[in-house]
């Protein structure tokens, strides 16, 4: 797989066809950095990558890695990057394009980030940055309703979560979006990083 491919445009323009453009995006964004093939990302393959994209904020990078790597790892898994990246067009959209130069890419990951962040906002009670999981089944049920059949979600949930928490954080519902949409087998996502 290659970062150079250009995302399909999302026609028509449908919040279930943005969202797997856009996490197919980000799978092949994660598979390019992570170059020593863990499954993980070390800050130092960050730091390295966006190097080459002539950015060079080491202070500012550490700070929103820190914010995003929840189990202090220093390496983030899938759905921690989702949420960096998610952070990162929330705070400084036009410095996508360090991750996404392709102009097609960006104004799809735009939108993913957008419809994402409306979608998930709306189903959020409590407006917390965290869902508890009836919300996150009720957000599955209006939004993405044929990746219920078959007990898809709870499956997944259950392997990637085993000790099932009470409400998912940004990271862990991007995580489940992730593995959802790739165990469906309705998009291209391989959910090579659909792991806990």
């Amino acid at each position: 797989m290659n970062i150079d491919y250009q995302a399909t445009k999302v026609e028509p323009p449908t919040f279930d066809g943005y969202l797997a453009e856009g996490l197919y995006l980000l799978e092949l964004l994660f598979e390019k950095i992570d170059v020593d093939g863990s499954g993980f990302i070390q800050f130092e393959e960050l730091v390295r990558y966006l190097a080459t994209k002539n950015f060079s904020d080491g202070q500012r990078l550490k700070n929103a890695f820190e914010q995003v790597d929840l189990d202090r790892s220093e390496a983030l898994e899938f759905g921690e990057f989702f949420a960096l990246i998610f952070i990162w067009a929330q705070s400084s959209p036009n410095e996508l394009q360090i991750f996404f130069p392709n102009p097609t890419n960006k104004e799809v990951f735009e939108q993913t980030v957008k419809s994402f962040y409306e979608e998930m906002t709306s189903f959020g009670t409590d407006k917390s940055s965290r869902l508890p999981f009836s919300e996150v089944r009720a957000f599955f049920a209006a939004k993405l309703p044929s990746y219920l059949e078959g007990g898809n979600l709870e499956a997944t949930c259950n392997e990637i979560f085993p000790n099932q928490p009470e409400d998912l954080s940004l990271v862990a519902v991007g995580l489940l979006l992730y593995a959802v949409l790739a165990r469906s087998g309705r998009t291209r996502l391989r959910g090579k990083y659909a792991h806990g």
